[in-house]
This record gives structure tokens, C-alpha cells and sequence, in this order.
């Protein structure tokens, strides 16, 4: 009969530690080894870029948008004025 244990997991961001105890508490064996160990991954990689070419495509729509904005009033006043001509 198979004794009940314990997996005690400690996942990062680039590496996964883990560790097996019985009911006592005490690190399970198996194979002759103790079940304790763990596991690196490379780091990944950042987001930096792609957030970069967002942030700068997200930039110059505001800025598109705002010049539009400016271009309907400055067209608005333009009306105004000549009707009062």
C-alpha cells in the first residue's frame, strides 16, 4: 500500500522548486533519492518592444485625432466669420 504524502510546489518565473514529505513531515524517498529538486527555465523574454511600437502607434492616433479636432473647429469659426461678413 502506497503511503499518502505531500507535493510542495514553488513555481517562479523562471524556475519550479518542489519537494515531497510524508504525513510526518519528514522529505519522501523513492528510487533511493530524496524528492526534493529543482527544475530552471530560461528567463523569458520582456515586452518592452511590442510595447513600444504600441505606445507609439497609440501616440500619433491621439495626435491624428487631435489635428482633426482642431482642423472641424478651426473650419467652424471660419463659417462664423464669414457669415457675419
Amino acid at each position: 500500500m502506497k503511503k499518502p504524502y505531500t507535493l510542495g510546489l514553488d513555481i517562479g518565473t523562471s524556475s519550479v522548486g518542489f519537494a515531497a514529505i510524508d504525513a510526518q513531515y519528514v522529505p519522501m524517498r523513492a528510487k533511493g533519492k530524496t524528492v526534493i529538486g529543482v527544475r530552471l527555465f530560461r528567463e523569458g523574454d520582456t515586452a518592452a518592444e511590442r510595447r513600444q511600437f504600441r505606445t507609439t502607434r497609440r501616440r500619433l492616433s491621439r495626435r491624428k485625432w487631435r489635428l482633426g479636432l482642431l482642423d472641424k473647429m478651426l473650419l467652424l469659426v471660419k463659417r462664423i466669420l464669414m457669415m457675419r461678413l
